[in-house]
């Protein structure tokens, strides 16, 4: 997935994203691209929202990365419409919960 997101020809980025679209998202700490739902597009007043006025590229969403279970935020330069080749796998990541565990 990573070649394939690697070449620019294969990178659409002028697409609408909206939220519950899976997509291609890369991950900072290894510099991969990987499979990812958009959550939630992030608000201006939040914290580590840009700080200036917003463009198409510099849009900030929240996602959730579908195979690991991990959350983040991209900019819209990070993200990508997923090629339907990358949905023959089913998502890896299971949610789950403690039954019987209460917060102190």
């Amino acid at each position: 997935m990573t070649s394939f997101y690697e070449n620019a020809d294969n990178f659409e980025s002028d697409v609408d994203l909206f939220v519950g679209e899976v997509v291609a998202a890369k991950w900072d700490v290894d510099g991969k691209w990987y499979r990812a739902r958009i959550v939630a597009k992030a608000r201006q007043e939040d914290d580590d929202y840009l700080d200036s006025e917003e463009t198409a590229e510099e849009a900030m969403f929240d996602v959730d990365y579908v195979d690991f279970g991990d959350r983040d935020r991209r900019s819209r330069s990070q993200l990508a419409t997923l090629k339907s080749d990358f949905f023959a796998l089913g998502f890896q990541a299971i949610p789950c919960c403690l039954d019987g565990v209460m917060p102190r």
